[in-house]
């Protein structure tokens, strides 16, 4: 986050939140639920989704999940469900938030009638969605599939270069036993990540989740 984007949402927080309860206008109610995450984590640690921060930010950041747009939904997504750089995504957020209200200036006149701290639907709302992207995801791996036989990969290939990736990884990280900086052995799923970032023969290899979510999911769809 840029000192000025930390500045500008400083700056529309004092505009748009009120002292006590929830703000008239949707923008405001975006500032005040990311300020209450932000806060909450530099103070407590708390954090969306996990421990104690499911009482404390789940309700915020469904708010922002559901309001605010595509881009930060996608960084609640990971911060809710994967083991980000939660430091990261939560300055990335402030960025977005701030993004969001300044190429939708409708939202500082459009009338707020939900308090992001007590909603009760983000449970199951997110069940939902959980639902939807595990569904998402045996597609995901059923595009990888039909991928790598449109070009030309047998599975045969396909165990060959993760056996690669594994030697390279064992070659690379020793494991010396008895000290105190022991590494854990490089497993399959080392090797598996190594053979993703690197691809087959010339890096070819498929896209990404994400990206099939935004391209091929659509495609498919369509």
């Amino acid at each position: 986050m840029s000192y000025k984007d930390k500045t500008t949402f400083n700056e529309l927080c004092i505009k748009y939140v009120p002292q006590g309860g929830k703000a008239h206008t949707v923008a405001g109610e975006l500032l005040r639920a990311t300020a209450h995450i932000y806060n909450r984590y530099y103070n407590d640690r708390d954090m969306i989704n996990k421990g104690y921060g499911k009482e404390t930010c789940n309700k915020p950041a469904h708010y922002l999940w559901a309001m605010a747009g595509a881009k930060v939904k996608k960084i609640i997504d990971k911060m809710k469900d994967s083991d980000c750089d939660y430091e990261e995504h939560l300055e990335m957020l402030v960025t977005e938030v701030v993004n969001h209200i300044k190429t939708s200036p409708e939202l500082e006149t459009e009338y707020n009638n939900w308090d992001s701290f007590i909603d009760e639907d983000w449970e199951s709302d997110w069940t939902e969605d959980n639902k939807e992207r595990e569904r998402d995801r045996k597609r995901y791996e059923t595009f990888k599939l039909k991928w790598m036989a449109a070009h030309g990969y047998s599975l045969i290939d396909l165990v060959s270069k993760i056996n690669d990736c594994y030697e390279k990884l064992q070659a690379k990280e020793p494991v010396f036993k008895g000290c105190l900086y022991d590494k854990p052995s490089p497993d399959i799923w080392d090797a598996f990540d190594l053979f993703e970032d690197t691809g087959f023969e010339g890096g070819m290899i498929y896209p990404c989740f994400d990206e099939w979510l935004d391209n091929e999911c659509i495609e498919d769809d369509d």
